[in-house]
């Protein structure tokens, strides 16, 4: 019978969390080698921890990886080309508009972008999205609702 190897407590929270803090990184992240780089780091971050964070564990995660993806996309923002941007507004109809969604998406502010794929893709409460952003849970749902109500205005009205 193979011996069971035992995981580390840190190496379990990886496993736990590490498909969340990837599309976390890929989706807020324009760049893919930004994404992959941004969540090498924050595995490496999270298996060093020496402290278990079990009541508030995805809180922690998330802001190790909310901190990390600020500072890379900070670091490294991409920004449509003129060309680009004139296409993109340009685009007559909603429909046309909505096949770009990520052009837009990319558009709003690190903080819109993490807020509206934890809170919608992931469904993260507020509480553990402004523990990990440190902001209060009324400014995040004022945020979210300005997030939503700009791409809104960006696909279905061409502002």
């Amino acid at each position: 019978m193979a011996a069971k190897s035992k995981t580390s407590p840190a190496e379990q929270v990886v496993e736990r969390h590490g498909a969340l803090v990837v599309d976390l990184c890929e989706t807020v992240l324009w760049d893919q080698s930004h994404a992959q780089q941004a969540y090498h780091w924050i595995s490496k971050q999270l298996r060093k921890s020496k402290e278990a964070f079990e009541v508030h564990e995805r809180s922690w995660v998330l802001q190790i990886a909310c901190s990390r993806i600020q500072e890379i996309d900070a670091r490294h923002k991409i920004q449509l080309t003129p060309s680009e941007q004139i296409e993109l507004d340009s685009a007559s109809n909603p429909v046309s508009r909505r096949e770009r969604f990520r052009y837009y998406f990319h558009r709003l502010t690190t903080e819109q972008r993490i807020l509206l794929t934890l809170r919608e893709r992931h469904k993260v409460p507020y509480s553990e999205i402004g523990a990990a952003l440190g902001i209060p849970i009324d400014s995040l749902k004022i945020l979210r609702q300005q997030a939503l109500r700009t791409i809104e205005d960006w696909i279905w009205e061409g502002k």
